[in-house]
């Protein structure tokens, strides 16, 4: 009785929850020109316990079957920045001037942020986590 009321919770858990992300980004501009980008989605090793998850966007293509989730985020890498860019940002930005010259660097980081990918049959659904 208590096995089958473990696999219960266990396949319930595998259906109806997704699975558990860290996303983040910094993007480095000089002179209004992109130099550097560097945006990092890692699989969570540790999953946390969560009150509530605010659905931001919806990446609208299917997931391929010979794809994992993490490759499919990779290949999604820039509607997932555009669904994030809302959430805490860092801006530092740094200007140097001379008397025939002028240079302007703007780093933008994304802080580190949890989140849970829900496939569908017609894309996947991002929610981020809420503590």
């Amino acid at each position: 009785m208590a096995r089958a009321f473990c696999l219960l919770i266990l396949t319930l858990n595998t259906l109806f929850s997704g699975d558990e992300f860290i996303f983040w980004a910094k993007l480095i501009t000089a002179n209004g020109v992109i130099s550097s980008d560097n945006i990092t989605i890692s699989s969570s090793m540790v999953k946390e316990s969560y009150e509530k998850k605010q659905v931001l966007c919806t990446i609208l293509a299917a997931k391929p079957t010979y794809l994992s989730s993490l490759e499919y985020l990779n290949l999604h890498k820039d509607e997932l920045f555009d669904c994030f860019i809302k959430e805490q940002v860092k801006i530092l930005e740094n200007s140097t001037t001379n008397l025939n010259s002028a240079n302007y660097i703007t780093e933008l980081t994304i802080i580190p942020l949890r989140f849970i990918v829900e496939f569908k049959p017609q894309g996947a659904t991002i929610s981020k986590i809420i503590r």
